[in-house]
C-alpha cells in the first residue's frame, strides 16, 4: 500500500507541479481519514469510473486489500458491494497473494474489471 502523496512528492519539484491539490484529494489516505470513509473514498472513485465509461466500457482495477482500524478488508469484495451502487457490475476477477511487510496478516491484490450494468 502506497501513500501516494509522498510517493509523488518527489517528481513534482521537476516536473514544475505543485502538489497540493493531489495531497488534500488522495483518495483514502490514512493520514487523515477515519476507516469509516473508506467505503465512501472508494464509492466516489466508482461513480467517476462509471461517468467515465463509454456503453460497453470495461474499467479494470488493480487494488490491495486494505488495513483499516486493524481489520483486513478485502477490496475484490468491497469492490463487488459498492458497484452495484453506481452501476456497475462485475465482470470479472483474479487475486494474488501479496506479503504484509508491516508483519500483518498475508493480504490479496486484485484485478477487477467493471462494466456498466
Amino acid at each position: 500500500t502506497y501513500d501516494y502523496a509522498s510517493h509523488h512528492a518527489a517528481r513534482m519539484p521537476w516536473l514544475g507541479l505543485d502538489d497540493r491539490a493531489l495531497a488534500s484529494s488522495e483518495l483514502g489516505a490514512r493520514r487523515r481519514a477515519p476507516p469509516q470513509s473508506w467505503d465512501t473514498d472508494v464509492s466516489a472513485m466508482l461513480r467517476a469510473c462509471a461517468r467515465a465509461l463509454a456503453p460497453q466500457g470495461l474499467a479494470v482495477l488493480v487494488m490491495g486489500d486494505a488495513m483499516l482500524a486493524g481489520v483486513r478488508v478485502a477490496a475484490d469484495r468491497q469492490l463487488a458491494r459498492l458497484a452495484a451502487g453506481v452501476g456497475l457490475g462485475v465482470v470479472a476477477s483474479a487475486s494474488a497473494p501479496r506479503a504484509d511487510h508491516r508483519g500483518g496478516a498475508d493480504r490479496e491484490e486484485h484485478l477487477v474489471a467493471l462494466r456498466r450494468v
